[in-house]
């Protein structure tokens, strides 16, 4: 899993730092295809964005969180 944040400074100057990482990562499997994640999500101090989840490798286009 890959946390992504808009780092750097905006604008306004504000300094944005990097996401904390995500915790309790749990997977259960629903089917032979398919399976459920559920995590404590990251924080910082402008707000995370989303996750992308990777599969052998490769970024699944289809989870956003």
């Amino acid at each position: 899993m890959d946390r992504h944040a808009d780092l750097g400074d905006d604008a306004a100057g504000s300094r944005h730092d990097c996401p904390s990482t995500p915790t309790g990562l749990l997977a259960s499997a629903v089917s032979s295809s398919q399976i459920n994640l559920s995590w404590t999500a990251s924080t910082d101090n402008v707000g995370v964005t989303g996750y992308r989840v990777y599969r052998a490798g490769t970024c699944s286009p289809l989870w956003q969180r």
